[in-house]
């Protein structure tokens, strides 16, 4: 019973695919992600002016904050009275860390590390935009 099948099967006539259907597919597949790259790079787009905004902002606040802290003052200091810096260097150092806006400077870094991280996925994702369709991979 079972060589039954088999001659049923070996004598059936398959359908056979579209000649042109890998293509097909390949090239769905590939619009697929060229949808999806566009999305990720509007979204990139907009996160590189929002961080370049705060990145402003938070300039502003670290000059704000360095004036109100008086470091500028003491920073100065090391140009116009060097041997009494070098001195008292470490109660220098101290006096430097202590009066430096760490709070302001890590939002202005991390401001400035969004930016450069969207930046270049936006790179990315123009150069992938750019390829021809046909040849387009990851």
């Amino acid at each position: 019973m079972n060589q039954s099948y088999e001659k049923l099967f070996d004598q059936m006539d398959y359908p056979q695919p579209a000649t042109d259907l890998l293509d097909k597919i390949i090239l769905r597949i590939k619009r697929e992600e060229r949808k999806k790259i566009k999305q990720q790079l509007i979204i990139f787009s907009l996160s590189s002016m929002a961080s370049l905004v705060g990145l402003i902002l938070t300039f502003l606040l670290v000059r704000i904050k360095i004036i109100e802290s008086g470091f500028n003052q003491f920073f100065s200091l090391l140009f116009s009275d060097l041997h009494i810096v070098l001195m008292y260097w470490q109660n220098y150092a101290f006096t430097l860390l202590e009066t430096l806006p760490i709070n302001s400077l890590l939002l202005f870094l991390g401001s400035l590390l969004i930016l450069v991280i969207s930046a270049r996925i936006i790179l990315q994702d123009l150069k992938k935009l750019r390829a021809p369709l046909s040849i387009l991979t990851h």
